[in-house]
């Protein structure tokens, strides 16, 4: 980052807050995430139903979304993230119910958050006015975040439930406050859309909904399968989760500014189509490999790229006045994709693990089909 730059980062009184806003929410996820699967697994044993209804409570409210997005854009995004609070409550509440009930506060927590983080990352998405390279500087915090949140899961295990799902809703909490505090009014609508707005505006990208909603289906497959095959292959509980979650998120936060500066020089959705492709020899690499190699093929931190093209890419397809609810549209496909996994890989899983990277690949092809309209004109603001 040269002089210019910095000065303009620090130029923008917002960013400071939302960085550390991502920071925080998102290590206080990564303590919940990690903590809710060792609590199941300690309690529950390996009870594939159970974790699946979890997973499921935690994806299928984010099908609303887009509708909850839009309704942050139109009552200002700013007093919609303090309803953020919600989610940190009932994260701390479940250190102090029965784990029967943790699905039930994981899908109220879910709903909080697709509105509420919905308007939290629109103001973030009409901060960087379509500039990756900013969206990828703040978002890195965030990779940080995810990364320190399983190493302070695993710091706090012997304390139980209510430390952990506590401490967990704490950072959440604070993450919120600190977006809260730091929406300026540059980062508000100038303008209440209406639904004739959104319907009109999520017509015109319909092919690129498409193609992110099967490439993150056939992602979602590829990381499961890939997960469960580095776990037979490493067998110490600690550096699987150093190399499954903490090598990859610090990379992942190392290269995401040069990502968004790719991003902006080579155009958003052609990045998208490129990052979408690598996936492919990537999927079959961790398929044919073992060992080492499987470890160093899945710690190549290609996701940032495709996160901040996909991000990029569905912002400035909407106008300004509906950043929060293109949040909600990059959570809407994120769920569906999550929802299908949720349903087909109990049943394709038994057909071996070839067969299930052969569905990933020809979802992530789809998803470069369908993004061809794109591809000649791209999306740059």
């Amino acid at each position: 980052m040269d002089r210019r730059e910095l000065s303009a980062l620090r130029g923008r009184s917002w960013v400071r807050g939302y960085l550390a806003a991502q920071l925080l929410f998102w290590m206080g996820y990564g303590v919940y995430y990690t903590y809710s699967r060792m609590y199941i697994e300690e309690t529950r044993g390996q009870d594939y139903a159970f974790a699946s209804l979890l997973a499921a409570a935690e994806v299928t409210p984010l099908l609303f979304s887009v509708a909850l997005g839009f309704l942050a854009d139109r009552l200002g995004r700013r007093r919609v993230i303090l309803l953020g609070l919600g989610e940190a409550l009932a994260t701390a509440a479940m250190g102090l119910v029965p784990l029967s009930l943790l699905p039930l506060l994981s899908g109220l927590a879910a709903l909080v958050y697709s509105i509420a983080y919905s308007a939290l990352f629109g103001a973030m998405l009409a901060g960087v006015s379509g500039s990756g390279y900013l969206y990828s500087v703040i978002a890195a915090a965030g990779s940080v975040g995810w990364g320190l949140g399983g190493l302070v899961a695993g710091a706090l295990h012997g304390l139980g439930p209510m430390a952990e799902f506590g401490f967990a809703g704490l950072l959440m909490g604070l993450g919120y406050l600190s977006a809260y505090a730091s929406t300026t009014a540059e980062l508000e609508a100038t303008e209440r859309p209406g639904i004739r707005d959104v319907a009109s505006s999520l017509g015109r990208i319909v092919p690129l909904f498409a193609s992110i909603t099967l490439g993150g289906a056939g992602l979602n497959l590829f990381f499961t399968s890939s997960s469960l095959k580095l776990k037979a292959e490493i067998e110490d509980p600690l550096l699987y989760g150093i190399v499954f979650s903490t090598i990859t998120a610090l990379l992942s936060a190392g290269v995401r500014p040069l990502a968004g500066r790719i991003s902006d020089r080579v155009g958003h959705v052609n990045l998208l189509a490129l990052a979408t492709a690598l996936y492919i020899p990537l999927a079959y690499g961790i398929l044919v490999t073992h060992g080492l190699a499987l470890a160093l093929l899945w710690i190549i931190p290609l996701f940032p790229f495709r996160d901040v093209a996909l991000s990029m890419s569905v912002s400035v397809s909407l106008p300004r006045s509906l950043q929060a609810t293109a949040a909600g549209v990059i959570a809407f496909s994120s769920s569906i994709g999550g929802l299908l996994v949720l349903t087909a890989y109990p049943v394709i899983k038994g057909k071996g693990l070839e067969n299930v990277f052969a569905i990933t690949i020809s979802m992530l092809v789809l998803s470069l089909i369908c993004l061809i309209p794109y591809l000649r004109r791209g999306l740059r603001r």
